[in-house]
């Protein structure tokens, strides 16, 4: 079963130890730092519990603490990827937990990860931490060469993983790949749940066509089919008004109901009007004042050009 990875990860800092003056009652010694060994072995045992009963934030806190100690005490975490036996869920919750501490000196194993003699699951949880090092920029061209690898990798689950990765960052080749896999018959709810949810804006506009099947396929969570119904409201043309009204008329959740019949109205318009959305990029921006913070790039309705214009 295909096991993307989509969290949010809140990490509490550590606790501050506050160390009293003067007269009033006596503050207990600092217990002594525990041990990587220590942590790792926590760590172990907590995320081999119960998922329900789980104390994520006391995770979190271990692998910050880990972390803090230097990026190579992370990883006997990483290495549970290696474990062809152990849980999936697990391997995921690595991941998730190592995620913001993963540096370029992980990259190496990460890579030894992706091997073909590793689980499908352990490699797209590799090629997962693989394409965040890209995206802050931490990758070497070594990482980059084996994710693109993996992108058309012969195991579904991992190649999937590496184009989802690489399409939430942007990567042309990532976002290509994205459309491909939502195209083909063997896409599961979840892949195309995820290519909607981490589509770059700027690719929305040529994937219309996409956003608007997505609005109408009642197999995608409410999440996706909402960020469809408003991004086709914003930036969406007379070749998606069929698809709004329709969700309008027959879907059967109240608040996806309102927003489509809201988005139908704003591109109904703008056909009217005359508007098209078109991109906004760095290059088209009017240049920004000294010290001005930089725009956000993204869509805005603008006329349509005359005709022979």
């Amino acid at each position: 079963m295909s096991m993307h990875i989509r969290a949010l990860l809140f990490l509490t800092t550590l606790p501050m130890i506050l160390m009293g003056c003067g007269s009033g009652p006596a503050v207990p010694a600092a217990p002594a730092a525990e041990s990587p060994e220590q942590l790792v072995s926590q760590w172990m045992t907590m995320a081999s519990g119960d998922r329900e009963k789980m104390d994520t934030q006391k995770l979190a806190e271990i692998v910050q603490k880990l972390a803090a100690q230097g990026p190579d005490k992370l990883t006997p975490l990483l290495d549970v990827l290696a474990d062809k036996d152990a849980d999936p869920g697990k391997k995921v919750l690595v991941v998730v937990m190592t995620m913001p501490f993963i540096s370029q000196s992980h990259e190496p194993r990460l890579i030894e990860l992706t091997g073909t003699q590793i689980d499908s699951v352990s490699r797209g949880c590799a090629a997962h931490l693989l394409g965040v090092l890209q995206h802050r920029g931490a990758g070497t061209p070594a990482g980059l060469a084996r994710i693109r690898e993996l992108m058309v990798d012969t195991d579904r689950h991992v190649s999937s993983a590496a184009i989802l990765v690489m399409e939430q960052y942007g990567d042309p080749d990532g976002v290509a790949k994205a459309i491909e896999l939502w195209s083909s018959p063997e896409a599961t709810a979840e892949e195309r749940n995820s290519i909607v949810l981490n589509m770059p804006q700027l690719a929305v506009m040529k994937n219309t066509k996409l956003f608007a099947e997505a609005v109408l396929d009642a197999k995608l969570p409410a999440e996706s089919r909402s960020r469809a119904i408003k991004d086709l409201g914003i930036i969406g043309d007379a070749s998606v008004l069929d698809a709004l009204k329709k969700c309008a008329e027959t879907e059967t959740d109240p608040a996806l109901k309102e927003m489509a019949k809201a988005s139908a109205e704003a591109v109904e318009y703008r056909a009217k009007e005359g508007l098209v959305a078109v991109p906004i990029s760095k290059e088209n921006l009017p240049k920004q004042p000294a010290g001005a913070p930089p725009a956000d790039p993204g869509t805005a309705p603008v006329p349509a050009p005359a005709a022979g214009s």
